[in-house]
């Protein structure tokens, strides 16, 4: 089918935010050699037409101006999650989306989500509401690889509390764990000890995502604690918001003052010619992308 990859990056599970909207990816006929028969040449003939009637058919490449591309369903976002940079294929005109659909959409509980739905019309809408660009996602180029926080299901939870005895639970090997973050699909944790983790509040980190499968999967790297308790849930937040409380070193708390926090700058200091005293300015860093310290501006 025609259509236009373009790259960009995932930023909800539903729209896409381009990376550069001069990358694109055109479909086309490759050349072959030219046979001089009358047959050949009839069909030569008739495939230029086919390629012109294409080119002068709104395809969505021309009337897409850039920004977010709507993709409507968990289907079409083919395993991409949110922060991986990806290729979409955009849909033709015809099948872009209102606005109106894509705002009830991005209202809906993910588990209410339609995954054979692929957004190309909306028959309720108004005929006067704005279409959005809509497409689907063809490739993952650059996968955001985190760790998530994450509880097992609440369906699994009672499964193991009420039978914990039963064979079948017994020899079950994976559990569905929900992660914090909404954004994020549900992931199979392959584990032999799924009743130690009911109630717990875990850290865990996706290996893949087969084709067959509704869900990626994961494996528990740390079991936090217990769900409610104050110390789990601050380490929860930590973790989620990429924040890192561990110690100092040795040798950065080295070169502090031995006075610590009584530590006053010294009046020698503040006569120095080729120093300034800018403790009243106020000041402001620019960070870069990955930046952590205030030394990385």
């Amino acid at each position: 089918s025609s259509g236009v990859a373009r790259t960009g990056r995932a930023t909800d599970g539903s729209s896409l935010k381009p990376a550069d909207s001069n990358q694109s990816t055109n479909t086309g006929n490759a050349e072959g050699e030219t046979h001089e028969t009358d047959d050949v040449r009839d069909a030569d003939r008739n495939a230029e037409d086919d390629v012109a009637e294409n080119e002068n058919s709104d395809d969505g490449s021309t009337a897409w101006r850039g920004g977010d591309v709507f993709i409507a369903s968990r289907l079409l976002r083919n395993r991409a999650m949110d922060g991986d940079q990806v290729a979409v294929l955009l849909f033709p005109t015809a099948r872009w989306c209102k606005k109106s659909a894509v705002h009830r959409r991005r209202d809906l509980d993910d588990g209410d989500e339609d995954e054979d739905d692929d957004g190309a019309k909306d028959d309720d809408a108004d005929a006067d509401d704005e279409t959005v660009p809509t497409g689907e996602i063809v490739a993952i180029t650059r996968a955001n690889c985190v760790d998530l926080v994450a509880v097992v299901s609440s369906v699994d939870a009672d499964e193991l509390l009420g039978s914990l005895s039963s064979t079948r639970v017994a020899n079950r090997n994976h559990v569905i764990a929900v992660p914090s973050d909404r954004a994020a699909p549900r992931i199979r944790l392959f584990t032999h000890r799924a009743g130690e983790l009911v109630g717990k509040r875990l850290l865990v980190r996706i290996d893949g995502w087969r084709r067959e499968s509704g869900f990626p999967d994961g494996r528990v790297v740390r079991v936090l604690g217990d769900v409610n308790d104050p110390a789990t849930e601050t380490a929860a937040l930590l973790l989620q918001h990429g924040i890192n409380d561990a110690p100092f070193s040795n040798g950065a708390t080295a070169g502090l003052p031995t006075e610590g926090h009584l530590w006053v700058v010294p009046p020698g200091e503040l006569k120095n010619a080729n120093r300034i005293d800018a403790r009243a300015w106020r000041t402001m860093s620019i960070d870069p992308p990955g930046c952590v310290d205030v030394d990385d501006a």
